[in-house]
């Protein structure tokens, strides 16, 4: 064999190796790391959808528990009352609340109510699953807490399950709340578009042979065994099995369970392949360099080393070392000879010509590659910069979730746009339909000194607009979102700041229903891409039920807050006159139990009208005509006695929200008192009690309201009359005393502390009754709280006289003062303030 023949398959057997080389470590390492980046990205793209179906059944959740823990609904199990089936269990409630089952069990499994409804007509649709009356105690819905996918003939529901209790979480449970919404096409498709993902679902069954799609005709016939395949293989124990579409695109495959963790839904994502398109792009683009480049070095080595090596070499060799350190190509050797020296030297030179086109050639391929190099970075940063979005996005969407005050909503979208694009001067308006009007909710402009920003929110802050003016008004007013590159051209924009020249505008909505708009502006025309506004409408989704669901919390709060207002002003008062924290939780302890004596008591004292009316009524209608007289008294009697104690909570929750206000001026007391006996006389006289008046003589002024006065004075008859037996007496008397009201000598108690001194109008109630005791005298005029006389008689009552008395008294700047002793009866005044002398 030829050395010519030899270095040409020595070179070809290098250039062979070289690209076996090249191709096998861009197999071996780049493809393979690809494809684990792309299986970890797919991994959390289904990651984002299997918790996207989690995050619908934990809000299902929450609002399920709503629902259970509510006295109007633990009420409704036990009574079955149309009224609250009327008022809650409507059909505009599932529209509203996207819910399409609704199902009332009680304890022992019995249906108290249960519908289901298709939302997209609102007929009411049959489930078999749900069929029948009766639940048995087995059943997974009765058990306990419940929450997740759940299987029907018709849709996957999502579904939550809580047991009823009371408002407080208290119980017995009497049964559960189940509410469901159909994981159908439509809700798939939404959860796919949250998650920005090509989302679809098929619900599956478990046979004997395993595991397989419950409706073979929701896919093609091609597809179908591809999928059972899939199925086969995430049966066998795999999390997620992938199925390569294209080139292009990734199928990705998971088994989502069911409340008992049975397989019940295949859940398929797709996802682009980028990566894998510009590896195979590379990979060719690389292994065609490497070729070609070699196929051209190994024919120019060959043609060099035909000409042979002789004397001129060193010529040659000189001039090879002058070019190689001048680097100029453009030299030449200029031996002029026809032999092979000649030859040799003008194929040096022409070496030198080739390499310098080489060298352009090379230049030229470095720039083309040097281009696509950076159309490679271009690429990359754009799915950096979308990695980051999705990121921030899913960032904010957690923010926004648990936060609950709708100002703290829209600072965090206000730093969430901010960090997603370019903008300077941005706001958040909220709707008003009843005023016709936006209210600004946030405001932000970047760029601004600390001290100036202040100034700018301190002079925005509650900031009014109408509905319908400027461009921010305009997207309020039609829920559409606008994007204007120049905003001196559009005449919906109202100037706030001259150097603005683009402004984005994208509506919050909820439900379809506009409840505001988010609004960003820039000093740079045409600042805001279709991007831009994409990436706002995105995230004006979250923030739009994010701020809807903190106004419904704050509402909620309010509503709380108000209920409670009494009990807590009460708490405080208490904590603040209690020195030791003992002593105070004591004091909480024994108002909670009073609290709880005055529920039963008032429930007893309704209880006893009501069953009388309901008794009496029946009698009207089956018992005898000529009884009808008796009847219609006493029912008239049973609902006076009703209405007096409805009349005296109605007055105590007037008197803790501070409603009641006295209309001062000046009484005769005796003439107050006479005419109050008067009126009770004849019902002192059907119990067997005697009425006797010791009035001052003359007129008795003092400065009161008669209504408020009128009411302490009959309560504290109403006392003396329930507690006097019969036979007793009943003392009322008046008169004009000096100094600060004082109780005597006996076991007594005022209900304000020591007043002025001066003179005092005094009214007094004496009885003979059994007496009070001095432990019960320590709390007489404190709510709900009943004597031991009280509680063990059958004397009615809810404690709440007394108190009525002493509020009363507190706003007549008077005080009520008792004297008492055991088997002797009590002495209850009222001494009303005249002044430093008496009124004349």
């Amino acid at each position: 064999m030829s050395l010519r023949a030899r270095i040409s398959l020595s070179l070809l057997l290098m250039l062979a190796f070289s690209v076996a080389l090249n191709f096998g470590m861009l197999r071996l390492v780049v493809q393979r790391s690809l494809g684990q980046l792309e299986r970890d990205m797919a991994m959390r793209s289904l990651t984002r959808c299997t918790e996207a179906i989690h995050s619908e059944v934990r809000h299902l959740d929450t609002f399920v528990l709503d629902w259970a823990n509510w006295d109007d609904t633990y009420a409704f199990v036990h009574g079955r009352g149309e009224e609250y089936a009327a008022a809650n269990l409507l059909p505009q409630t599932f529209r509203n609340a996207g819910i399409n089952l609704i199902y009332i069990v009680d304890s022992a499994g019995q249906v108290v109510w249960g519908q289901a409804r298709d939302l997209s007509t609102g007929e009411e649709i049959s489930l078999r699953e749900f069929a029948g009356e009766a639940w048995p105690p087995t059943h997974p819905f009765l058990a306990g807490p419940a929450a997740g996918l759940f299987p029907t003939a018709r849709d996957p529901l999502l579904i939550a399950a809580r047991p009823i209790l009371t408002s407080a979480g208290e119980g017995p449970s009497r049964g559960a709340l189940i509410m469901g919404r159909f994981l159908d096409e439509a809700s798939v498709q939404h959860l796919g578009e949250q998650t920005q993902t090509e989302l679809s679902a098929w619900p599956v069954v478990r046979t004997a042979r395993g595991l397989k799609l419950a409706d073979q005709s929701l896919v093609e016939h091609d597809a179908a065994a591809s999928q059972q395949a899939i199925l086969d293989q995430l049966s066998s124990g795999e999390p997620i099995a992938m199925h390569e579409q294209s080139d292009a695109l990734l199928w990705i495959y998971t088994l989502v369970p069911d409340i008992q963790g049975e397989p019940v839904l295949l859940l398929r994502a797709g996802m682009a392949r980028p990566i894998n398109v510009a590896g195979i792009v590379v990979g060719r683009y690389a292994l065609l360099s490497i070729v070609a480049i070699g196929i051209v070095l190994t024919l120019l080595t060959l043609w060099l080393l035909q000409r042979g090596v002789t004397r001129p070499l060193t010529a040659l060799t000189r001039h090879a070392a002058a070019v190689g350190q001048t680097g100029d190509l453009s030299a030449r050797l200029e031996l002029r000879r026809r032999d092979e020296l000649g030859v040799l030297a003008r194929a040096f030179d022409r070496m030198l010509a080739a390499l310098q086109q080489s060298r352009a050639e090379l230049q030229r391929a470095n720039a083309v590659l040097q281009a696509e190099v950076n159309e490679r970075k271009r690429t990359e940063q754009r799915l950096e910069r979308s990695l980051v979005e999705l990121a921030v996005l899913f960032e904010a969407s957690r923010a926004f979730s648990q936060l609950l005050s709708p100002e703290a909503v829209g600072q965090e979208i206000i730093a969430t746009i901010e960090r997603l694009m370019s903008w300077q001067r941005g706001s958040i308006w909220l709707r008003s339909d009843a005023n016709n009007e936006l209210r600004l909710l946030a405001h932000s402009h970047l760029g601004l000194p600390a001290d100036a920003l202040q100034a700018e929110l301190a002079q925005v802050r509650g900031m009014v607009a109408r509905l319908g003016d400027g461009i921010s008004g305009w997207v309020a007013l039609h829920g559409e979102a606008v994007r204007t590159g120049n905003v001196k051209a559009d005449p919906r924009y109202i100037e706030a700041d001259p150097r603005m020249q683009s402004e984005l505008c994208v509506p919050l909505k909820v439900g379809g229903r506009v409840i505001g708009a988010l609004n960003m502006e820039s000093p740079q025309p045409d600042a805001f891409s279709e991007h831009d506004e994409q990436l706002s409408t995105i995230v004006a989704v979250s923030a739009a039920v994010a701020i809807e669901n903190a106004r419904l919390y704050q509402a909620l709060q309010d509503h709380a807050s108000r209920l409670e207002e009494t009990v807590a002003r009460r708490t405080a008062e208490l904590m603040q006159r209690e020195a030791a924290l003992r002593a105070a939780n004591e004091k909480l302890k024994e108002l909670d139990r009073l609290k709880n004596q005055f529920v039963s008591n008032v429930s007893h004292e309704l209880r006893t009208p009501l069953a009388n009316i309901i008794a009496y009524l029946y009698l009207l209608e089956e018992g005898k005509p000529e009884k009808f007289k008796q009847y219609v008294a006493t029912l008239n009697r049973e609902a006076n006695l009703l209405q007096q104690l409805i009349e005296d909570l109605l007055l105590l929750s007037r008197l803790d929200l501070d409603r009641a206000h006295p209309s001062l001026s000046v009484l005769d007391i005796n003439e107050v008192v006479s005419r109050l006996a008067n009126d009770r006389s004849l019902l002192i006289e059907k119990r067997g009690l005697s009425l006797q008046t010791e009035l001052s003589p003359g007129r008795l002024l003092a400065r009161a309201d008669s209504k408020m006065l009128l009411q302490i004075i009959t309560n504290l008859m109403t006392n003396a009359m329930n507690f006097t037996p019969a036979g007793g007496t009943i003392t009322l008397t008046t008169g004009m005393r000096d100094g600060p009201p004082h109780v005597g000598q006996h076991a007594a108690v005022r209900s304000a502390p020591e007043g002025k001194n001066g003179h005092w109008a005094v009214v007094s109630v004496s009885d003979t009754g059994p007496g009070i005791s001095p432990e019960d005298l320590a709390h007489l005029f404190e709510r709900f709280y009943r004597g031991d006389a009280a509680r063990q008689s059958s004397v009615p009552g809810t404690g709440l006289g007394l108190a009525i008395c002493k509020e009363l008294a507190d706003r007549l700047d008077a005080t009520v003062t008792v004297q008492s002793q055991v088997g002797q009866g009590s002495t209850f005044s009222v001494w009303l303030p005249v002044g430093e002398k008496p009124l004349s």
